[in-house]
């Protein structure tokens, strides 16, 4: 799931994306221990799973702009702040609850600390996954052929650009 969650194209996952890594180890360790205390793999299939999830998580975390992504996330400082009060949380974060655009929030509500909101729409906005980028190059070395090596750059950019869209 939070793989998934982070190879889509939803905005704001960068805000997300520690808290779904960290959802992520919660359900494995759920999925392992079973229903009612019965095991439903071998240790070693168990090790198995436990050695993906850690690389996973080694390999993703902890990076700064992940966790500083969740630090700007406003939804979390809201609740941290404010966890027995719904409604302030409603109406500091809009009717979604927090589930809307991030980015939007901080342009409506960071006006006091401009510098913060800027840094915070830039952190926000950034990419959490390579996938859009390795499509790209994958069309990029689908379109740039032996044939076509004698074209021009803004020649291969265009093919590019249709390719992809």
């Amino acid at each position: 799931m939070a793989m998934r969650a982070t190879d889509s194209t939803a905005k704001g996952m960068m805000g997300r994306f520690y808290d779904h890594m960290l959802q992520l180890t919660v359900d494995v360790k759920q999925l392992l221990e079973g229903e009612d205390g019965q095991e439903l793999l071998t240790r070693g299939e168990e090790r198995e799973i436990n050695k993906f999830v850690k690389t996973r998580w080694d390999g993703s975390l902890p990076c700064p702009l992940h966790v500083v992504g969740r630090i700007l996330n406003p939804g979390n400082q809201v609740e941290e702040i404010f966890p027995d009060d719904v409604e302030c949380t409603k109406r500091s974060l809009g009717r979604e609850g927090g589930k809307g655009c991030m980015v939007h929030w901080w342009t409506w509500h960071g006006t006091d600390c401009p510098e913060l909101a800027k840094l915070a729409c830039r952190v926000l906005t950034q990419p959490v996954s390579a996938s859009a980028c390795e499509r790209n190059w994958a069309v990029w070395d689908s379109v740039h052929t032996a044939w076509r090596n004698k074209l021009g750059s803004e020649k291969l950019k265009d093919l590019v650009y249709i390719a992809h869209n």
